[in-house]
Formats: structure tokens, sequence, C-alpha cells
């Protein structure tokens, strides 16, 4: 029973939710910069390369997406599209983040602003370390749950075959 005991306190969900969170909120990093085509900033061992902006223009709304390339350890691993909305009914802009999932950390970019005229882009960026880690530890939770439900279920079905009358045999 010892050996469950430790193994139960070492595998609890709520510790690692808890170091999660811890992380993400002790950890996390972010930067502002403006940006010329070409340019690139680093954050947390991401660098992002700022390759253009790109546009598109449907009848409802307005697209202008900035293209950024991320790189980890000097060779590319995905291309992010922060982009900026612009409903023409009711004339609302609105922002679109772009985000890059991985189990140790969580990137965010915002279009921040940019300039027409010299396709010059404020960007934001955001790097949050364990953000999948308290995914998973609510997912941990929720299997835990339904393994103590049905080990509650099996115990009084088993109780119930076993409280069983017996009466004497003649």
């Amino acid at each position: 029973m010892v050996v469950w005991g430790v193994l139960d306190r070492l595998l609890d969900e709520r510790w690692l939710q808890v170091s999660a969170i811890t992380g993400t909120s002790a950890f996390r990093q972010e930067k502002q910069v403006t940006l010329n085509e070409g340019e690139s900033v680093e954050i947390g061992g991401y660098t992002l390369r700022y390759e253009g902006l790109e546009q598109r223009d449907t009848p409802h709304i307005a697209y202008l997406m900035a293209r950024i390339g991320v790189f980890e350890g000097g060779r590319q691993v995905d291309t992010l599209r922060p982009e900026k909305r612009f409903y023409k009914k009711p004339e609302q802009p609105t922002t679109e983040v772009a985000i890059r999932s991985t189990l140790g950390s969580d990137l965010y970019l915002v279009l921040g602003a940019y300039d027409p005229d010299s396709r010059r882009i404020t960007l934001l960026a955001y790097v949050n370390p364990l953000v999948m880690w308290i995914w998973i530890g609510g997912l941990i939770m929720a299997v835990g749950i339904v393994v103590l439900i049905g080990m509650f279920w099996l115990m009084r079905v088993l109780a119930r075959t076993v409280e069983s009358p017996a009466g004497p045999s003649r």
C-alpha cells in the first residue's frame, strides 16, 4: 500500500496542473517590435522573420495578414499569419492571433499595427511555456474520474453478488 501511496502522490494530476500554471506565469515572455520586411526578432528560443504582407478582399471582409517565418535552431519550423480583419458591415476591425502550440510552449503572434506605405508592421509576440500541460493535467483528471466511477460501479455489482441471501439448504 505504501508504494501505491507514493505513486499516487508522484502522479497526482493536481501537481501537474499547478506546476504548469506556475511555469506558464513565471516564465512567460513577451516582446513588441516594429519590423521591415526581411527583419527578424528572437524570443523564447524562436527566431521570427517578417516575410511580407498578404491582402485578400471578399464582399464582406478585407484581410491583411503578416507572413512570419518561425525558426528554431536555425531551421524553419512553421509559418504563422497573424491578421487584421475589417468587417465591411458594421465597419468593425478585429485582430486574429496566430498560434503555434507544442508540448513545451505556445507561441502567440499578434499583428498590432502596419504602415501601408513602408509595409512596416508592429508585431506582438508572446511565448507561454507549459500551456499544453495544463490541458494534459485536466485530461488526466477526467480519465481518473471515469476510472473512479467505474471502480465504484464494479464494487457495487460485486457486493450485490456476494450479498445474495444464502439460507440453509435442505
